[in-house]
C-alpha cells in the first residue's frame, strides 16, 4: 500500500485520519500521498481558498493586474 519514497507510517500510527495539504506543491503529490495513506485518511487540499484570499489581499492592496509589469528578471 506504500507509495516508494512515501512513509506516511508514523502519521498512520499517530491516528492521522485528515491530513492537509499545507504547502503549494503538495496538491501536485496528492495521488502519491493518497497511494500511501490509503483510502481511509482524508486529504484537505486549501490551495482554492488560499488562491482567494490572495486575490482578496492583492485587490486591498491595489496590486491586482491584468498581467505582469515589465519583462522577465533574472537573478544569479
Amino acid at each position: 500500500m506504500a507509495a516508494e519514497g512515501a512513509d506516511a507510517a508514523p502519521l498512520l500510527e499517530a491516528g492521522a485520519d485528515v491530513i492537509v495539504l499545507g504547502c503549494t506543491h503538495l496538491p501536485f503529490l496528492a495521488p502519491v500521498l493518497r497511494e500511501a495513506v490509503g483510502p481511509d485518511v482524508e486529504l484537505l487540499d486549501p490551495s482554492a481558498a488560499v488562491a482567494r484570499q490572495l486575490g482578496r489581499v492583492l485587490e486591498r492592496a491595489c496590486l491586482q493586474g491584468e498581467g505582469a509589469a515589465g519583462g522577465p528578471s533574472y537573478f544569479t
